[in-house]
C-alpha cells in the first residue's frame, strides 16, 4: 500500500471518489484473490477502510503488522510473496509465524516448487500435516522436473543440528514418501553424491512398500552405481541383516560380478543378484 494512494483515499475529493468506484468496481476480483469462494463476499466498507488506514499494503491480500501485531512479519510476507509470484524458493529463509504463514497457503499451492522452505517443511513433520506434506513432497519432485534441482532434501537434513531430530526427520519423510514412490521422486530426492542420505532412507523402508514399489527402487539402484556400491557396502560389511533381506526383496540385477570382490561377490552370487550373462557365469 503505497503512502500516496492511501492518501487519496483519505482526501474526499473527487479522485478520491473515483478510486473508491474502481475499486467497488472491481470487487468480484479482489475477492477472488483473497480466497473467498462464490458464496463469501468482502465487505466494501470494511475493505476502503483498511486501505484507507494502512493496515493492507499494496497486494491488499496480506494484512500488516499495524492491524494485526504478531500475525506475518516482513520475513513472512517475502516467503507468501514468492509462492504468490511463483519466483525460485528461498530454502533457508526464517520465517516467524509459520502456523500463521501456514494458513495462507491455498491448497493447490503446496505442490508449488517455490513453497520448499526448511521452516514450512519442519512445521508440517512436527505438526503431522499429512496431507499438506504430501503437497510439499509433490513441489520437491516438481522442482526436479522443471529445474533439474535436487538438492532440497539434503540441505533440509543437513540443517537439523540434533541428530536424533534428523532420524526423526526422515523417518516422518519416508514414511510419506513411500505412498508415492517412483523413479523420478528418487530421484528428486537423491543425487548420485548422497549415498549416505538415501541409505538412511532406504533403512526406513518397509518390506511391503518396498514389495509394491521394487521396479522403481531397482530401477534407481540400477542406475546410480556410485549409491547402489555404497548400500551393498554398508549392509553386508556391517552384517545388517534385515537391509539384506530389503535388497534381495527389491531383487536388483548386477551387471557385471567382476566389479565386486568379498563379501560383496559372495552376496551376490549367494542370492543371484546378477543378471544372466556369459561374463558373469564365466566369472563364477
Amino acid at each position: 500500500m503505497s503512502e500516496s494512494l492511501k492518501n487519496l483515499l483519505n482526501s474526499k475529493n473527487e479522485n478520491s471518489q473515483v478510486l473508491q468506484k474502481i475499486i467497488r468496481e472491481n470487487i468480484a476480483k479482489i475477492e477472488k484473490d483473497l480466497g473467498y469462494s462464490e458464496h463469501e463476499q468482502v465487505n466494501i466498507d470494511f475493505l476502503l477502510t483498511m486501505l484507507s488506514n494502512g493496515s493492507i499494503d499494496e497486494d491488499y491480500r496480506y494484512f500488516t503488522s499495524k492491524s494485526y501485531e504478531g500475525f506475518l512479519s516482513l520475513f513472512d510476507r517475502d516467503f507468501l510473496n514468492i509462492l504468490k509470484c511463483e519466483l525460485n524458493p528461498d530454502y533457508k529463509l526464517h520465517l516467524d509465524n509459520v502456523e500463521n504463514v501456514v494458513d495462507e497457503i491455498r491448497d493447490f499451492q503446496w505442490s508449488n516448487p517455490s513453497v520448499l522452505n526448511n521452516d514450512i517443511l519442519t512445521y508440517l513433520i512436527t505438526n503431522q500435516k499429512v496431507e499438506e506434506l504430501q503437497g510439499f513432497l509433490i513441489a520437491v519432485l516438481n522442482h526436479y522436473n522443471d529445474h533439474k534441482k535436487n538438492d532440497f532434501i539434503n540441505q533440509y537434513i543437513e540443517s537439523i543440528k540434533n541428530s536424533k531430530s534428523q532420524e526423526n526427520a526422515i523417518k516422518a519423510l519416508s514414511q510419506e514418501m513411500q505412498k508415492k514412490i517412483s523413479m523420478n521422486m528418487l530421484t528428486a530426492f537423491f543425487g548420485n553424491d548422497l549415498s549416505d542420505l538415501f541409505f538412511r532412507f532406504f533403512g526406513n523402508f518397509t518390506k511391503d512398500q518396498l514389495k509394491k514399489n521394487n521396479e522403481a527402487i531397482k530401477e534407481f539402484l540400477e542406475n546410480r552405481k556410485k549409491i547402489l556400491d555404497y548400500v551393498l557396502k554398508k549392509v553386508i560389511l556391517e552384517k545388517n541383516k534385515s537391509l539384506e533381506d530389503l535388497l534381495v526383496d527389491i531383487n536388483f540385477e548386477i551387471d557385471n560380478l567382476a566389479d565386486y570382490n568379498g563379501p560383496i561377490e559372495k552376496f551376490l552370487e549367494t542370492r543371484a543378484l546378477f543378471k544372466v550373462s556369459r561374463e558373469n557365469l564365466d566369472f563364477i
